[in-house]
């Protein structure tokens, strides 16, 4: 997988150095207050944000991933319904969003605060990725628009991250994994984290933030036993997952059987290629992208698939760098939030892909409202106000 990552990693890196050539300016450079995100509105995102949040400590909203055939209500998180599909894709985002919208309009010196804040919100959903993710996208967010942390704020950060995904990994081995599934509401949730903080500094517990740690750095085990397996007896599944996927793209609200109707390797990848290749469905497996991507055509394949998706992605992204819209900055945050969910695979990057669009979309529209509200206003004002500066993005 080193080499494909290396593949990958060095096409990127030429269409930037291509895209840097051809063009004088490095980036969008902000000369006006009124760009990107700088004029969007808190209220709003936070009374979205509001009731996910408290779905989300009930055990009713963004749950931790579980293994396929513990799966409850056949959904590969452990549970169903419509709050626990809008926290499980939109809050994250939704966090880095606001939190972005707050560093750019009061400030880096706020940064600690917040992200201390989204920490211990997304503490209580009991998966250690949504707190990184949470982070790096709101400093994403941040850096578009030209605000970066100090060495220090980045120093305590580090800590702060890595005290609270310990405090999981503890909470795990103290109070068990049950803590966090969806039948778990708030007051159970806490006691569990007080039990893991108490016994954070046992020997159980710190077998456990290590084996986590390894786990999820390596990242291979899945991949070597998918590619193994098709070198041998089982032949490379070709796009059958891919069309699996995008069926399961569907919104509940426009196929709501398409969960019932629809068998456990035929709602989840990972399932489908467990079964293939004879891995156990009782393992929550980190498939990553290239690890399951292997699956489709064999070593070669994944060469060319790493290759064209990096052209897609340093090309989208240079795309949208050219000019910074609302629209355009909440595209890049998502883009970025797609890169960090490698270790999911291609199944859950299509899903966040998807929130992706419809963010974009919702922000684009209600920036052309805003938009043409305020040329409205100056029409009818002898005097000049402040425009909604925006472009289409």
């Amino acid at each position: 997988m080193s080499a494909v990552i290396l593949a990958y990693a060095v096409a990127y890196a030429v269409v930037h150095v291509v895209a840097t050539h051809q063009h004088a300016e490095q980036g969008p450079i902000i000369t006006s207050r009124w760009v990107g995100l700088t004029t969007v509105r808190l209220s709003p995102l936070v009374a979205f944000a509001v009731p996910l949040v408290i779905a989300t400590w009930w055990g009713h909203g963004a749950l931790q991933p579980v293994a396929p055939a513990q799966a409850d209500g056949g959904t590969p998180i452990g549970g169903e319904g419509s709050l626990i599909d809008l926290a499980g894709t939109f809050l994250v985002p939704l966090l880095a969003v606001i939190g972005t919208v707050v560093l750019v309009r009061y400030g880096i010196r706020w940064l600690l605060p917040l992200l201390a804040g989204q920490g211990l919100i997304l503490v209580m959903a009991g998966t250690r990725a949504m707190i990184v993710i949470a982070c790096v996208l709101t400093l994403v967010g941040a850096a578009v628009h030209g605000v970066r942390p100090s060495r220090r704020q980045v120093a305590v950060l580090l800590v702060m991250v890595s005290a609270l995904t310990a405090l999981i990994s503890s909470t795990r081995v103290a109070a068990g994994r049950e803590v966090f599934h969806a039948e778990s509401g708030a007051e159970e949730r806490i006691s569990g984290l007080v039990d893991g903080a108490r016994a954070i500094g046992s020997s159980e517990a710190q077998d456990g933030i290590a084996a986590d740690l390894v786990y999820r750095f390596d990242g291979n085990t899945f991949g070597a036993q998918v590619y193994t397996s098709i070198r041998g007896a089982s032949p490379p599944v070709g796009l059958t997952t891919v069309g699996n996927n995008m069926v399961m793209l569907v919104p509940r609200v426009i196929a709501p059987n398409k969960v019932a109707s629809r068998s456990l390797i035929q709602r989840s990848e990972e399932a489908y290629l467990a079964s293939h290749v004879g891995l156990s469905q009782h393992v929550d497996w980190l498939p990553t992208m290239f690890g399951v991507m292997v699956a489709y055509f064999g070593a070669v394949g994944l060469f060319l698939l790493a290759v064209l998706l990096a052209l897609a992605m340093a090309g989208a992204e240079r795309t949208l760098s050219r000019a910074l819209t609302p629209a355009r900055v909440v595209a890049l945050i998502g883009l970025a939030q797609c890169a960090l969910l490698y270790a999911s695979g291609p199944q859950v990057f299509l899903v966040t892909l998807r929130s992706v669009v419809a963010l974009v979309l919702v922000v684009w529209a209600v920036a052309t409202v805003l938009r043409r509200r305020a040329e409205a206003g100056r029409h009818r004002q002898s005097e000049p106000t402040h425009p909604f500066h925006t472009v289409s993005g």
